[in-house]
């Protein structure tokens, strides 16, 4: 349960809000109130649930370890809800402005909305949350740490099976198919020309797969050897730093290609948006208002 916890926290908890954040900000972003308002709902308020089964997944924990667990599980909850909603649905209430005003959206939020997409989840910055989970990790016994390495690398193993699959065509075409639901869910009729050239945009788009891949193998290492070295006299700090390195994103290790790609994107939904029609501007602006009410009222449940 490390930061390899975190490493698969971060790789399923964090993860998976990423997943919540790409459904607020972009899928759910001009899309219909319906199926994305129920998973949304369903995602966050299931949260602390989900991070405490899967930090309790890796290995056989007695009773006070399960009580930290819930602890932790309980103050990462606790965060999300003070701190990275208000920012979601701040974001989501600028571009419906934007929208509605002037069929696009702005720069200013685009790039604010980026520095949330580019860490959703920024726990390094939560030094006392981080600390807690530092030790768990440490209290672990042999037993437990040989449990959690030998998940961790049948996981591990798994990922890099789907890595080998992966090709920016691929991801290009999800990305696609997303904007599609987007529209489609708006009621927005996009034309085939307009479509073709959306996904002409987006092939222009550079490919970072490689980067990624070796960053995911480097914290993979990180965390196993603090598992295996748990006694030793720099583990805290040496913890901490590592959590805040997998943490990094593209735009730390390839900002060129992170800065290029996201004009891309910022450039192809902005096309796509620009022919709307009044009526279809405040349609668009009021689904994403209610979007951003959710989350306003899941940051004070």
């Amino acid at each position: 349960m490390s930061r390899f916890d975190d490493k698969d926290s971060s790789d399923t908890q964090i993860k998976n809000m990423i997943k919540l954040i790409a459904i607020g900000l972009l899928l759910c972003l001009l899309s219909a109130c319906g199926t994305g308002e129920f998973f949304i709902k369903r995602g966050i308020n299931g949260l602390q649930q989900d991070v405490a089964d899967e930090f309790k997944s890796y290995a056989d924990f007695d009773e006070s370890q399960k009580q930290q667990i819930d602890l932790i599980a309980k103050q990462l909850d606790d965060w999300v809800r003070a701190d990275r909603l208000p920012i979601l649905y701040t974001e989501l209430e600028k571009m419906a402005d934007d929208i509605q005003r002037n069929a696009s959206i702005s720069r200013d939020t685009w790039q604010s909305t980026l520095a949330f997409l580019e860490q959703p989840m920024n726990l390094a910055a939560q030094d006392e949350l981080i600390r807690e989970i530092a030790q768990l990790v440490y209290g672990m016994t042999d037993q437990q740490a040989e449990d959690t390495l030998e998940k961790l690398q049948k996981e591990y193993r798994e990922t890099q099976k789907d890595e080998a699959k992966e090709t920016l065509e691929k991801r290009n075409k999800t990305l696609a198919r997303g904007i599609k639901i987007v529209f489609s869910d708006l009621a927005i009729s996009r034309s085939r020309a307009q479509v073709k050239q959306a996904k002409e945009m987006l092939a222009q788009r550079q490919s970072h797969i490689k980067l990624e891949h070796q960053k995911r193998a480097k914290n993979y290492a990180t965390f196993a050897g603090l598992i295996q070295d748990r006694q030793r006299e720099s583990f805290f700090e040496d913890f901490e730093s590592a959590w805040a390195e997998a943490e990094r994103g593209p735009k730390d290790w390839a900002p060129d290609q992170w800065q290029y790609n996201s004009k891309i994107i910022f450039d192809m939904l902005n096309y796509l948006l620009g022919d709307l029609d009044q009526e279809q501007r405040d349609t668009a602006s009021a689904k994403i208002r209610r979007y951003a009410a959710l989350f306003k009222r899941l940051s004070e449940a």
